[in-house]
């Protein structure tokens, strides 16, 4: 009679051992999905914000907020994201037409906070980004700063937000 609960014993011990492990598994691999989708999702920020860029005069800040509406509405409606063109100093110059992903744009009035730190790194040439979550619409925001111009003197910093919803 010892040899069945022995058994018994083991196997229930086995058992909990593998579903300990597929569920950490999972865990992890849901991390490393997150990480790929936000990486994803700024990938095509950065893309829309180049081709924004493009389109610009050479002098981001001889555009007129109409030319600038009309071409932002044209990229931000299929990459779901909003852009806005501002100033090296961070002041904003112009907005897109539209908000196309249900709020981003309202949410993203406060952003950055660690402003500094963001233009910063987008004098030196480097897309900046940062996400936060807001509590009034429960929804986590992904916004990016793609500089215009040369590394260390850029004309205009473009910044894109996006909701991730979809993605989360």
């Amino acid at each position: 009679m010892p040899r069945p609960r022995f058994f018994w014993h083991l196997f229930v011990g086995w058992g909990a051992l593998l579903v300990a492990v597929v569920a950490a598994c999972f865990f992890l691999a849901s991390l490393v999905l997150a990480r790929l989708a936000d990486e994803a999702q700024l990938r095509r920020m950065t893309d829309a914000a180049a081709a924004l860029a493009a389109r610009l005069p050479a002098d981001p800040a001889a555009a007129t907020a109409e030319s600038f509406a009309a071409a932002a509405e044209e990229l931000s409606r299929p990459a779901g994201v909003a852009l806005d063109l501002l100033a090296p100093d961070g002041r904003v110059l112009f907005t897109g037409a539209s908000d196309p992903v249900g709020g981003p744009r309202a949410t993203a009035l406060g952003w950055p906070s660690g402003l500094p730190a963001i233009l910063a790194e987008t004098t030196a040439g480097r897309v900046a980004h940062a996400s936060r979550y807001d509590a009034a619409t429960a929804r986590r925001l992904l916004a990016a700063a793609v500089p215009v111009g040369p590394a260390g003197s850029p004309t205009a910093i473009i910044r894109v937000a996006a909701d991730t919803a979809a993605a989360d």
